[in-house]
């Protein structure tokens, strides 16, 4: 089993190719590989491929319908402000009931919903994934964090 995480991260070259991509869709179509110093081919067999990919931009390329082909694809879209709105009124309503905080605290608990979730979307906006900041990846667990 193999498993490529950004798998639509290697540059594209001057005339569009991508080496790792192409490499893997010969390992993929073929079951073969080259190796280099003797050049002879070594069959690959009992092998399967799992890739994951973020959206195009912020320094990622498109991958290729050549090289698509060649899976199932799954798409899990970000969860929308409304979504993320209601699981985090839950969470922090059922903590303030069962800890006993006064009706004053348990009023802040919906603004203190809002204004996270407005920072994380504010975030999302303008911290964008470049490969020399890949690190700017938020998601639903950067929220939980702070609840």
């Amino acid at each position: 089993m193999i498993f490529i995480d950004d798998i639509n991260m290697p540059l594209t070259e001057k005339y569009g190719a991508q080496p790792p991509i192409e490499f893997l869709r010969l390992l993929l179509d073929a079951n073969i590989v080259y190796d280099r110093p003797q050049f002879f081919k070594k069959r690959i067999e009992s092998f399967k491929v799992i890739c994951a990919a973020a959206p195009p931009g912020g320094g990622r390329a498109s991958l290729t319908p050549r090289f698509m082909r060649l899976f199932h694809i799954i798409n899990i879209p970000n969860a929308s402000e409304e979504i993320l709105t209601t699981i985090f009124d839950t969470v922090i309503k059922e903590f303030l009931e069962e800890n006993l905080f006064t009706d004053s605290v348990r009023k802040c608990g919906n603004i203190a919903v809002a204004a996270t979730i407005d920072m994380f979307s504010q975030f999302n906006k303008k911290m964008l994934p470049i490969p020399s900041r890949f690190h700017y990846l938020f998601n639903m667990r950067d929220i939980s964090k702070v609840f």
